[in-house]
């Protein structure tokens, strides 16, 4: 419809008016049923303002009802394809069994001027589709108006779309009809022609195309109209039916031409648009929506052997240099040299720049680099903005939270942190991308720790659980559930709350997805970029326990695994928290972390000690105390608040956090001291223990 028809501005009107009413009716039924279930409220109006809800608004076309079964959603999604593999299916077991087979394609002649109103109505209510909205097309379009019978449509015939007059629409449609002789298909072709008549459908005999294989007789196809008139159905040797190119012999060669064609057309539609765009992930984005959807059109229908398998990678792969601006010279040389270039930065000097964010992002930076000058050897130094005289990383916000692994060697190096890249932890987390730390996730040994549910994840994003080979990335530091590397349990799912991440020990479901930097976040850095060899040629370094690890800015004193403090990891933490003293009979006591908005930090710790006597083995019962904070803090991540009970032996190891107990946990350990965590990043959150020495 063109913005000056008079019916336009209504229309619009009330589907702005629908849309926001059917939003507001979803909010409200997500935040009760939230509500209903125990969940985070907090963190379902977080994932409704990011637009991370779906509604599943796939229906049987019988009933109308919705579809919430996988497999039945599964089933009929298929049916986009099914007509076009049933086809496929058909032209092959005619070659193979040598079956005469005879195919009409049948295409209307003006089929939406010539149809019958109630015909679309009676169809579209078949469909499932709302009475509102079919009501509203009722309104809103006027038949006498679209078939030209007022005053001026006279002079100028048709449907008025953006300032031009259409008068002979064609729209797609799919019926093919099969048979073993053309007569049988003359026949069932004259009473499709019948039965259309009633509708107001008249068959295009100019477009309508017969298909036969090599055992078919040449026997021609015929519409009688009228008494007297015969018209012969033009043959074919390729026809195009739902976008697949088909033929007698069913060979799939010409249909791959064609995607080709359609893939580097549609690349070049959006040619300019990638060339202009700097940030690398937004145009992978744009060239995985138009692009590739163009070359594997109909892929699901394939038959793949390694031949086209490689054909589709090589048109990819030819693709996606273009994308990024190499030929294939200069891509043979660059996988030759990848292994001799270092990805790293240098550790005395990383340059980077601010543009212009918030200063709640502002603050995420400054204390993220803060931490990692503080752990690290690396060392940041400011410049402008507009620096050019070498590698440099430019922290700005693009609308996402991304960073490329290791340094691109490519001038300016972006790391985008808008403002709902939250906290310290997500900064450092895309610094760390910076300085070439790879996820936690994509480790080469991760299948022993997690499975991933490659079901549940957006398939655009399938490429973020990529496995990374041993000779591409070395496993420096022990798999930790709890770094700031690692994705939550629901990261990039298909569905909301769907898992994609499961941990083999079920216990650190909430553990991954922190936001807290971890010892062996800094350690890894440390190791990477060789930090502890300043260290290894001190004369005199500290004596650390319980795990520490002397500081290469200072190796006189020690980087502590949390839960430790002190300048030799020997000591409780200073600040919030106390020393519990056990003994052989069960002692209660409450555990409170209040969070303070003067605290420069994300979150207020509170660190305390279980102690009994040497060689005791200790057992603690906790619990949250509040159904309502539980419900606060609960959340993949432990983002909000929680708790950490460090009963590993390996006193660096994050250990389960929990967040979301509904039920006392039961914890034995002969770790002595027994480090006790509580944290929070709003709330005030208070655990009750139960503890004792056996």
């Amino acid at each position: 419809m063109d913005r000056s028809d008079p019916n336009f501005k209504s229309l619009s009107v009330k589907c702005r008016e629908d849309v926001e009413k059917d939003h507001e009716e979803f909010a409200s039924s997500r935040f009760l049923s939230a509500a209903n279930q125990g969940r985070n409220l907090k963190r379902v109006a977080r994932d409704i303002q990011e637009y991370k809800s779906f509604i599943p608004c796939l229906k049987f076309p019988t009933t109308g009802e919705r579809i919430t079964s996988r497999t039945k959603m599964e089933q009929e999604i298929q049916q986009v394809y099914r007509k076009q593999f049933s086809i496929q299916r058909l032209l092959e077991a005619g070659r193979e069994y040598q079956i005469p087979l005879t195919l009409v394609f049948i295409d209307f002649h003006k089929a939406f001027d010539s149809v019958e109103p109630g015909a679309i109505w009676e169809s579209l209510r078949r469909q499932g589709i709302d009475s509102a909205y079919i009501n509203l097309l009722k309104d809103q379009m006027s038949w006498n108006h679209l078939k030209g019978h007022d005053e001026d449509h006279a002079t100028n015939p048709g449907i008025r779309i953006n300032g031009r007059n259409l008068t002979h629409l064609r729209f797609a449609d799919d019926i093919v009809l099969a048979a073993n002789h053309p007569n049988t298909a003359s026949e069932m072709i004259q009473e499709l022609v019948e039965r259309c008549a009633k509708v107001g459908l008249q068959i295009n005999t100019n477009k309508t195309k017969v298909l036969r294989n090599t055992f078919a007789t040449d026997h021609p196809v015929c519409i009688k109209s009228g008494a007297t008139t015969t018209t012969a159905i033009e043959d074919v040797n390729e026809y195009i039916y739902l976008g697949r190119l088909l033929n007698a012999r069913n060979e799939l060669e010409p249909e791959l031409h064609r995607r080709r064609r359609a893939a580097w057309a549609a690349f070049n539609g959006i040619k300019n648009t990638t060339d202009a765009l700097t940030c690398p992930k937004i145009r992978a984005r744009l060239f995985d929506s138009i692009v590739r959807p163009a070359l594997a059109y109909g892929s699901e229908t394939w038959t793949f052997t390694k031949a086209l398998d490689e054909r589709v990678r090589v048109i990819h792969a030819s693709l996606e240099r273009r994308l990024v601006g190499l030929s294939l010279s200069q891509q043979r040389e660059r996988e030759i040299s990848i292994e001799k270039t270092s990805d790293a930065y240098p550790a005395s000097e990383t340059l980077y720049s601010t543009s212009k964010r918030g200063s709640n992002t502002k603050k995420s930076v400054r204390m993220a680099i803060q931490e990692l000058t503080a752990r690290t050897c690396i060392r940041f130094k400011s410049v402008n903005d507009g620096y050019s005289a070498g590698d440099s990383v430019r922290i700005a916000d693009m609308g996402l939270c991304f960073s490329d692994v290791g340094r691109q060697q490519i001038g300016v190096q972006d790391v985008s942190l808008s403002e709902d890249c939250w906290g310290i932890g997500t900064a450092i987390h895309e610094l760390m991308h910076a300085l070439g730390i790879e996820h936690t996730q994509s480790r080469s040994d991760r299948n022993s720790y997690v499975d991933i549910l490659a079901q549940n994840i957006d398939q655009q994003e399938l490429i973020n659980f990529a496995l990374l080979s041993s000779r591409l990335w070395a496993n420096l530091v022990p798999y930790d559930y709890g770094s700031v590397m690692h994705y939550s349990t629901d990261s990039f799912s298909n569905k909301d709350d769907e898992q994609t991440i499961l941990p083999t020990d079920r216990n650190f479901i909430e553990t991954m997805g922190s936001l807290i930097p971890n010892f062996y976040d800094f350690d890894q850095i440390n190791e990477y970029y060789q930090c502890y060899d300043s260290c290894k040629n001190a004369g005199q370094v500290a004596n650390c326990a319980n795990g520490g690890i002397p500081n290469p800015n200072n190796c006189l004193v020690c980087n502590c695994p949390m839960g430790y403090g002190g300048d030799f990891c020997d000591q409780r933490p200073e600040g919030c928290g106390t020393t519990l003293v056990a003994t052989s009979r069960w002692q209660k006591q409450k555990l409170t972390v209040k969070f303070d908005k003067k605290d420069d930090e994300y979150f207020t710790f509170c660190n305390s000690w279980i102690v009994g006597p040497t060689n005791k083995t200790l057992q603690v019962i906790y619990e949250i105390t509040s159904e309502s904070t539980r419900r606060e803090i609960c959340s993949f991540g432990c983002y909000e608040g929680g708790i950490e009970v460090k009963h590993l032996e390996d006193p660096r190891i994050t250990n389960d956090r929990d967040c979301c107990l509904d039920s006392p946990l039961n914890v034995t350990t002969t770790v002595n001291p027994l480090p006790v965590i509580l944290y929070t990043a709003a709330t005030t959150v208070t655990y009750e223990f139960t503890f004792r020495y056996l």
